[in-house]
């Protein structure tokens, strides 16, 4: 169960695939992504493969949903770059991850970019 640590007070809805699209006015809206994983049996702290995949498929499914217009933005926070590629992962990080799903096919990356997995 989440419970919200900073004192505001706003209801956290978990969200299945059917409820996506429902309105859930002033709610947190959780959609768990991870469903091979059990999040709750990963070790705190420490660098895994679990941990590496979960923080893969969330960045994969918020930048999805925002380039189909179904989530107006994502927020990330530090990811550890060797969870990552414990998960198997084929970037380097979650910067050039955005930045794969977010050139066209056979567009151009940025200037200053590879626009490669590593």
């Amino acid at each position: 169960v989440l419970q919200p640590a900073s004192g505001l007070n706003f209801q956290i809805v978990d969200l299945d695939r059917t409820e996506l699209e429902a309105a859930h006015p002033g709610a947190l809206r959780v959609y768990p992504v991870a469903h091979e994983v059990q999040i709750e049996h990963l070790p705190w702290g420490q660098i895994s493969r679990g941990a590496g995949l979960v923080a893969a498929q969330s960045v994969l499914k918020a930048a999805q949903w925002c380039l189909a217009g179904k989530a107006r933005a994502m927020v990330t926070a530090p990811i550890h770059k060797e969870a990552l590629h414990a998960a198997g992962v084929p970037f380097p990080g979650h910067t050039e991850m955005l930045q794969a799903l977010a050139t066209p096919a056979g567009g151009s990356p940025p200037p200053g970019t590879t626009g490669t997995p590593s």
